[in-house]
């Protein structure tokens, strides 16, 4: 290993780490702030995965899941399920690197600033697919567990990551930016384009989580009321009264196809994610390396 892999490997530890560190310490000092229970809440800790990545790259987002497995370790209340949360932090930053100036229509081609209504529409659409990519993964896993409905995450969570990390974006980018040289840490978005809106990268990526969340949460809904409708009610409807068997098993069935086609569309969220830049069959430091060994102007 080279020196060069070597200082490369020391800078991804100290981001990794800066972002463990962020999170533990706005989680336990400032916590979160919920406006409106159940629907609207910000949380400063949960905000921070987007923008850490977007700086540093995914190695911060890494720290930040980090962060959220150590806190929880703090307060006594580490679980398999704060585990997998966890995991979904991570990908809520990694989606979000993975993301920046390759979706059509929005890419600006410049490394993240915020300082132009251009790269805000970016930002903006960015954090919304990778919130939507996470949540949905979150949600899915909760109804695996049996520890909730699906549209409960869904609305909750996915309004709360999308809050959360374009208030904490509107902070943390701009001032870093101008206080840090970033440069040396965007090197792979120049080396990316956007993709085509009808590729299979587009449609993993976008179509498909989005999707996923709304038509997830939306069943989910249909699933929990079908259960509780009174059986006369719906008598004029099917032609005859439903028995609360009937009706409860048509919750059941509900839930089990979410769970199941849930799987398949993780899967191909992330197949679409896997190993390889989205505008490239390579990864995107195999992409940098080639470019600067032929020297491409940077």
């Amino acid at each position: 290993m080279n020196a060069s892999a070597v200082f490369s490997r020391l800078e991804a530890l100290r981001y990794a780490f800066a972002g463990t560190i962020t999170f533990v310490l706005v989680s336990l000092s400032v916590g979160g702030f919920v406006p409106v229970g159940g629907v609207l809440a910000f949380d400063p800790a949960e905000g921070i995965a987007i923008s850490l990545a977007l700086l540093s790259g995914p190695t911060a987002a890494l720290g930040v899941a980090v962060g959220v497995v150590v806190t929880a370790a703090v307060r006594s209340a580490l679980s398999l399920w704060v585990v997998f949360e966890a995991a979904t932090t991570f990908f809520l930053g990694y989606a979000a690197y993975r993301l920046w100036y390759v979706l059509p229509n929005v890419a600006t081609g410049e490394r993240p600033t915020l300082a132009s209504a251009r790269q805000w529409l970016e930002f903006v659409t960015v954090t919304v697919v990778a919130a939507a990519s996470s949540t949905a993964i979150l949600a899915w896993g909760a109804q695996v567990a049996g520890r909730t409905s699906f549209h409960a995450i869904a609305i909750e969570t996915g309004v709360t990551r999308v809050l959360s990390s374009l208030v904490v974006g509107a902070v943390l980018v701009p001032v870093f930016t101008r206080r840090w040289d970033v440069d040396a840490h965007a090197k792979p978005y120049r080396y990316r384009s956007p993709i085509d809106g009808r590729s299979g990268a587009f449609f993993g990526a976008v179509v498909v989580p989005i999707w996923w969340l709304v038509a997830g949460a939306a069943l989910s809904v249909a699933s929990d009321i079908g259960p509780r409708i009174h059986p006369a009610s719906v008598a004029g409807i099917v032609g005859g009264p439903l028995s609360p068997e009937t009706l409860a098993a048509i919750g059941v069935v509900g839930r089990t196809a979410q769970i199941v086609f849930g799987a398949a569309l993780l899967a191909i969220v992330l197949r679409t994610y896997a190993s390889s830049d989205p505008t490239t069959n390579r990864s995107v430091d195999e992409v940098a390396s080639t470019a600067d060994g032929a020297g491409v102007n940077q």
